[in-house]
């Protein structure tokens, strides 16, 4: 049985935008970044266990065919190692508010020397008509043993 070693949330938008923000096209968005406190000295095959969502809105008129990317990476910057991707491809036809749920997990995690695990929520898109109109939200705990 796993021992809990702490849970983090990171709540970026809690009900769905009235006036959205565009997202800019195929760059990152940070959408949550939790820090985990893991003590240096933990011992055991440390894992960590993620969950969220992220909402947009698609514009009314068509679209040929968008990619929405979610990517976590252990650290802050877009730039760090990558621990789970995951892509939504949507096409003509689809129009509205899209919710897009993620679960994921990094396993065998090294404890870390500052104490704290570090993971970010990004959003990217191919398109520069599509908005960020939430729910956003980002979870994660960290087990041992």
């Amino acid at each position: 049985m796993g021992t809990l070693l702490d849970a983090r949330t990171s709540m970026n938008i809690n009900v769905p935008l009235l006036a959205p923000s565009t997202y800019p096209k195929n760059e990152p968005v940070l959408i949550g970044q939790v820090g985990l406190n893991v003590p240096p000295e933990t011992t055991g095959i440390i894992r960590v266990s993620f969950d969220g969502i992220v909402g947009i809105e698609l514009p009314e008129e068509p679209i040929k065919l968008l990619q929405v990317t979610l990517f976590i990476v252990k650290g802050t910057l877009a730039s760090d190692p990558i621990v789970y991707q995951s892509s939504q491809t949507y096409s003509a036809g689809v129009a509205g508010n899209q919710l897009i749920p993620l679960a994921a997990s990094d396993y065998n995690v090294p404890a870390p020397s500052t104490g704290v695990l570090v993971y970010t929520l990004y959003a990217a898109v191919d398109m520069d008509t599509i908005l960020r109109a939430g729910p956003e939200s980002f979870n994660a705990s960290a087990y041992t043993g």
